[in-house]
C-alpha cells in the first residue's frame, strides 16, 4: 500500500446527487448553499430522521434536509465546534457511535487535527436532545494529526496513527464509548509510521486492518481487540434476508448467554475518516 500524490485540488463542485439503487440512475445535480465550504471528504452522516450532518472538519458544523428544493443552511442547525477548525479534511477523524434501541440517539465524536491545539482534543455531540452543542470529550493520549478512528463491534473506538517524530506508529488508543468518563486507554505500538495516505478498516473478523503512508512501502499490519480471541456464539440458523421494521430469528445455543446483538455496515475509508461505517444494536 504505497503512497502516492493525490490529485486532491480539483475545482470543486458544490451539489449534491442522489443515487437510486432500483433504476441504477444518478439524480440532477443539485445546488447545495454557497455557505457549505466543507471541500474534500467531510465527515458526512446519514441520521436516523433522514437528514444529513457535516461533523467537520470546518469549524461550523451543520445539519440539513438534502431533500429539500432549494437545499437550506438553517441558523438553528448549525453548530460551531469548541476547538474551531481541525484543519483540511486530510486532518483529524471522526465517527457515528453506535446507534442504540429504544431510541438510536446520535452521536457524534470528533478526534485530533491540524492546528497544534486539537491534536489531542475530542469533542461529543448529541443531536437527539432538545439544544445540541459539542462538549469537550477526553483528550488523546497522543497528538493526532492524519489519524484514523474505526468504530468496534463493542461500541469502543479505535484510534491510531498521525503521530509524527517517531520511528514507529506510535500506540493505538481506544475509547469505551458506554463510559466515555474513563478516558483514552493506550494500547500496543504500530510497527510503522501511519500518516498521510494511511488507511485502517474493520475486518469481518473483528480484527483492524492498518496499512499504507506516503512514505512507504511499507508493510501491512492488524490490530486485535480484546475480544477477538474470545468464544464467539454459534449461529445454526439465520435467515438469508430481512425486512426493515421486522422481527427475525436466528437460532444459537448460546441464547441465554447472549446480552447484545450488532448489525455493523462494512466500511469505506479514505484520508482519515470511515464514511461508510455503521453500527445499529438491535433489540432483542
Amino acid at each position: 500500500m504505497q503512497g502516492t500524490p493525490c490529485n486532491c485540488f480539483n475545482p470543486v463542485s458544490n451539489t449534491i446527487e442522489v443515487y437510486d439503487p432500483g433504476t441504477g440512475t444518478w439524480s440532477a445535480p443539485k445546488d447545495m448553499p454557497a455557505t457549505f465550504n466543507y471541500l474534500f471528504y467531510p465527515w458526512l452522516y446519514l441520521l436516523p430522521d433522514g437528514e444529513l450532518f457535516i461533523g467537520g472538519p470546518q469549524a461550523v458544523t451543520r445539519k440539513f434536509d438534502w431533500t429539500a428544493n432549494p437545499i437550506l443552511d438553517d441558523p438553528a442547525k448549525q453548530w460551531p465546534t469548541n476547538k474551531g477548525d481541525r484543519g483540511d479534511n486530510m486532518n483529524g477523524t471522526s465517527v457515528l457511535l453506535t446507534l442504540r434501541p429504544p431510541d438510536y440517539k446520535p452521536v457524534i465524536l470528533i478526534m485530533g487535527g491540524s492546528p497544534m491545539a486539537v491534536r489531542k482534543s475530542t469533542e461529543v455531540m448529541d443531536l437527539s436532545v432538545p439544544a445540541p452543542g459539542w462538549v469537550n470529550g477526553p483528550d488523546l493520549k497522543q497528538d493526532r494529526v492524519n489519524c484514523t478512528s474505526v468504530l468496534l463491534p463493542n461500541g469502543h473506538v479505535f484510534i491510531a496513527g498521525g503521530i509524527f517524530g517517531i520511528p514507529d506508529g506510535g500506540p493505538v488508543e481506544t475509547l469505551d464509548t458506554k463510559n466515555i468518563a474513563a478516558g483514552w486507554q493506550v494500547g500496543p505500538k504500530l510497527a510503522f509510521p501511519r500518516l498521510y495516505h494511511s488507511s485502517m478498516i474493520l475486518l469481518p473478523d473483528g480484527s483492524v486492518f492498518i496499512g499504507g503512508d506516503d512514505d512507504g512501502p511499507d508493510p501491512c499490519e492488524r490490530y486485535f481487540p480484546a475480544y477477538y480471541n474470545q468464544p464467539r456464539p454459534q449461529i445454526l440458523n439465520a435467515p438469508p434476508n430481512v425486512a426493515y421494521g421486522a422481527a427475525f430469528t436466528i437460532q444459537t445455543p448460546q441464547a441465554a448467554a447472549i446480552a447484545e446483538v450488532i448489525l455493523m455496515r462494512p466500511g469505506a475509508v479514505t484520508h482519515g475518516f470511515d464514511m461508510s461505517q455503521r453500527a445499529i444494536e438491535l433489540a432483542i
